[in-house]
């Protein structure tokens, strides 16, 4: 068997193709021959080969993501068989326990079903797109880039690429789940989308305008009061709150606001035991959300196809005369809050932390980019017949540069205890029903 030390084949490579075959674990390693040309690493104050590569930028593994994120907790990582409990959120959305399909795996159905967002521009004008442009390059991660994705659990400084083990464990953890912070102001458009060198990285893209409005559904079904609280915050964790959608998202784009405008419930055996089933209303409960008045549900820059799709909603609110009203919506969100607050959970800091990532005012007055060397230190590029810093090029050499700092420069873990200056311009609302 080959030495794991030994380097591993490059993509397409040959050699080896026999222990491929017979399915070998370390088949991946190869056997030096006479004549092969390889990099080495000495062990530190030793002359004692430590690794060798077939280049001299040759990558390490640093083992799966999931890996690192179970050394926080088991639960973390997708449904799998060292899993023990199943999750709040998969207990709503459902799993597939992650493993081949020919063996016996777990999964549970989810309860929620979202209906595509419909546009409602009819009485509204101009276009619903703006014009089509190139954006810069939209890179994707580069793990284990352990300066932005990696900390010490028992110190402050940096975690360096040398420092990653070929596994999880130590005392290296995982920061968390990436989220892009809200921009002051949006600028998606490349600074100089013609470069040769770069114009086949970038994207050409027609977004949404600012401002429009879009309505959408949830309906849920055999939901408890407890599952039903969790759903409403997570949809809206509080009125500041800011979801993140689609493309473009490191470059500011995607902010939007959800306005919940009523919550429908149905009376599931009352509807199947004594009502007339044609002849009923099909909900039993209903409520209008905080924010949102009765005539938000009249919906009335839709278009008609759209108002007739929630017109059994409008109806419903219409007529109306339960002496127990559907439950408040802000009541349930704070339901959710003190149930993510016990003890048993844990989650009380990342609930603020989350809250915090949310608010579009938490960064109002901080520039947000990718990371990238002072001004002075770009190249320049011409725009409109002005030279200026080109901060879209050449984003690695900060990462070159940062590598050999005494103290390089690190993403902290996130702390809740954040600013709240200003209030972010751009978003684009939705507004949706939910119903059981």
């Amino acid at each position: 068997l080959a030495d794991l030390r030994l380097p591993f084949e490059l993509r397409g490579s040959l050699r080896n193709a026999d222990r491929k075959r017979s399915g070998n674990e370390r088949s991946h390693c190869i056997k030096l021959r006479q004549g092969d040309l390889v990099c080495f690493n000495l062990l530190k104050n030793s002359s004692t080969i430590d690794r060798l590569a077939v280049s001299s930028i040759w990558r390490k593994a640093a083992g799966e993501v999931w890996d690192w994120f179970a050394l926080i907790d088991r639960n973390l990582p997708p449904m799998n068989s060292s899993r023990e409990q199943v999750t709040l959120a998969e207990q709503l959305f459902g799993f597939v326990q992650a493993g081949k399909s020919e063996h016996k795996v777990k999964a549970l159905a989810g309860r929620l079903r979202f209906s595509s967002g419909r546009l409602c521009l009819a009485n509204q004008t101009g276009k619903a797109d703006e014009s089509q442009e190139t954006t810069p390059i939209l890179g994707s991660p580069k793990p284990p880039s352990p300066q932005l994705y990696f900390h010490h659990a028992n110190s402050d400084q940096a975690v360096r690429k040398s420092q990653m083990p070929g596994e999880a464990g130590g005392t290296i953890r995982p920061l968390g789940r990436k989220w892009y912070w809200h921009h002051r102001t949006v600028a998606w458009q490349s600074l100089d989308p013609h470069d040769a060198r770069t114009k086949k990285q970038k994207t050409r893209i027609r977004p949404l305008r600012a401002g429009l409005e879009f309505v959408f559904d949830v309906e849920f079904t055999n939901l408890s009061r407890r599952e039903l609280a969790l759903l409403a915050y997570a949809l809206r964790p509080q009125p500041e709150f800011r979801h993140r959608l689609g493309l473009g998202k490191p470059l500011g784009l995607g902010t939007v606001q959800v306005q919940p405008l009523g919550l429908f419930l149905t009376d599931r055996r009352g509807r199947y035991e004594t009502d007339d089933l044609f002849g009923s209303p099909r909900y039993h409960r209903v409520a209008v959300c905080d924010g949102a008045s009765p005539t938000d549900l009249e919906l009335k820059l839709a278009a008609v196809d759209v108002q007739r799709r929630y017109r059994r909603e409008l109806e419903a609110w219409r007529a109306t005369t339960s002496d127990s009203p559907a439950p408040d919506w802000q009541a349930l969100c704070q339901e959710a809050i003190r149930l993510l607050d016990q003890p048993e959970f844990g989650l009380a800091d990342t609930r603020a932390a989350l809250e915090s990532l949310g608010n579009p005012a938490t960064t109002a007055d901080a520039p947000i980019h990718y990371p990238r060397l002072p001004d002075p230190l770009l190249p320049r590029v011409k725009i409109d017949g002005r030279e200026r810093p080109n901060t879209e090029a050449e984003l690695f050499r900060w990462h070159t540069l940062n590598q050999e700092r005494p103290l390089p420069q690190r993403l902290s873990p996130l702390s809740h205890d954040a600013p709240q200056p200003n209030k972010l311009r751009r978003e684009s609302p939705f507004m949706f029903f939910l119903h059981a």
